[in-house]
C-alpha cells in the first residue's frame, strides 16, 4: 500500500471524534475522542485548531498536533461557540449569540466577550457586550440591545465574512 509522501492527514471530523487518514492510501493514523461535539477545523502548518460546543452551554478551542492526535493546548469558553467562526493570520475569531473570543493559533486566549444583562435603573435591563482580556480585566463594554438571541452571530474583517444564513 502506498503512503502519501506528504506527513499531513486527511482528518475527518464525526461529532466528538477526529479521525486522521492517509490521503494516499486511506490507512488509519489516529483518532481522538473530544468532550465536546467538533463545531469548526481549522488546518494549520502542523496543527490543527478545533472549535467544540457542548450544546447550548459552553464550549472550548482545541490545538490538535497533526502528526499524533495529541492535545497540545485547550481553552475553555463560557458559552456555546456554536456560529461564526474566521481565521485571519495568526488569529482565530470565533462569535455566536452568546460572546465571542479571538485566539491566537498557537492557542492562547487574546481577548474574549460575554453577552451579558446588565441592570439599568429599577425597572429594566440591556444587554451588554462585556470584552475582557487574558487577565480577566474588562476592556470595553459595548450596548447591544434587548433583542433574544436568535442564533445569527456573524463575523467581517477586511475581506472575510462568516455569517450564516438569516432565519426569521
Amino acid at each position: 500500500m502506498r503512503q502519501s509522501p506528504d506527513p499531513t492527514p486527511l482528518v475527518l471530523t464525526l461529532r466528538s471524534t477526529l479521525v486522521a487518514l492517509d490521503p494516499e492510501s486511506g490507512a488509519h493514523r489516529w483518532n481522538l475522542r473530544l468532550p465536546m461535539q467538533v463545531r469548526r477545523v481549522f488546518p494549520l502548518e502542523k496543527a490543527l485548531l478545533v472549535v467544540l460546543a457542548q450544546a447550548g452551554e459552553s464550549g472550548a478551542i482545541a490545538l490538535v498536533e497533526l502528526s499524533s492526535g495529541m492535545v497540545l493546548r485547550r481553552i475553555e469558553l463560557p458559552f456555546d461557540p456554536s456560529g461564526a467562526a474566521l481565521r485571519d493570520g495568526d488569529r482565530l475569531f470565533v462569535a455566536s449569540e452568546h460572546g465571542v473570543v479571538c485566539v491566537t493559533t498557537d492557542c492562547q486566549l487574546v481577548w474574549s466577550g460575554s453577552i451579558r444583562a446588565v441592570q439599568r435603573g429599577l425597572f429594566g435591563a440591556d444587554n451588554m457586550l462585556v470584552v475582557t482580556g487574558p487577565d480577566g480585566r474588562e476592556r470595553a463594554q459595548v450596548q447591544v440591545g434587548n433583542e433574544s438571541s436568535s442564533g445569527n452571530a456573524g463575523l467581517a474583517l477586511r475581506d472575510l465574512v462568516c455569517q450564516p444564513d438569516l432565519r426569521d
